[in-house]
């Protein structure tokens, strides 16, 4: 479903960068059962556009990986609307805008949220960034900063993720620290910033490492890893059903 945004309906929920240079989030609601419990999914669709000599940065890793697997959960979610099956908690699909700039696009959301989804309705936000290169088996799960205990901080995304990868299709090798610090560095990180009920929203953040493609030219369609990417878009269309079945709201532990 579009959402208010603004004075309208609409899947679009335009900012401004500079001047005269505006973005753009592309969002929509899939409505629960429970109408005032949201769980996000999302994905920047942003990248770096073209350098000074004109050669394309084209991102297929960051991070239209991320993206057409964000796409293939809302596909899904579709089709169970279809049958007639909803979901216990609403669920919002979020496609941002201004990643590469700073996280403005999820930043932009939190300070303007539409009227269907109040802060205070989010109870937690997974997040697709760079899920389609390195090693096949190889997943980083960040939930928490570099350094913190993520089976201790978030316990309940910790033990679904867990439970939900011994499946044979899946059976990563699971990381919790990429050890470059890049959990503060994608739109996850702008929603455990913020304290909507006096406490962090739980957070998962799937990624598969940085690459020597990174931010360059090279970061071409023919390089994903499209089975990785199909396992890694199940995986977290699981976890959003799991996640919607939880008896209570997941909680984020402070030390």
């Amino acid at each position: 479903e579009s959402l208010r945004i603004g004075p309208s309906r609409s899947y679009f929920q335009y900012f401004n960068l500079w001047g005269d240079v505006y973005s753009r989030n592309v969002i929509g609601l899939f409505e629960g059962e429970n109408k005032d419990e949201v769980i996000i999914i999302g994905a920047h669709y942003d990248h770096e556009g073209k350098d000074t000599l004109g050669k394309i940065y084209y991102g297929a890793d960051d991070n239209a990986s991320g993206t057409a697997a964000v796409l293939e959960i809302a596909e899904a979610l579709s089709l169970l609307k279809t049958k007639g099956i909803t979901l216990k908690r609403s669920v919002l699909i979020a496609f941002w805008g201004a990643e590469e700039e700073g996280l403005l696009g999820s930043e932009y959301f939190i300070a303007h949220p539409p009227a269907e989804v109040p802060m205070t309705s989010v109870i937690a936000v997974i997040n697709l960034d760079m899920v389609g290169r390195n090693d096949p088996k190889k997943l980083f799960v960040l939930g928490s900063p570099s350094g913190k205990s993520f089976e201790e901080s978030s316990p309940d995304l910790y033990k679904l993720n867990l439970k939900l990868n011994e499946r044979q299709e899946f059976n990563f090798e699971l990381g919790y620290d990429d050890g470059d610090d890049c959990f503060k560095r994608s739109d996850q990180y702008t929603f455990f910033k913020v304290k909507p009920n006096k406490e962090r929203i739980p957070v998962i953040f799937y990624f598969t490492g940085l690459h020597s493609d990174y931010h360059t030219p090279r970061d071409t369609f023919e390089k994903l890893d499209y089975s990785k990417m199909a396992n890694i878009a199940k995986l977290t269309f699981l976890m959003c059903w799991e996640l919607s079945a939880l008896p209570h709201k997941p909680v984020y532990i402070e030390k």
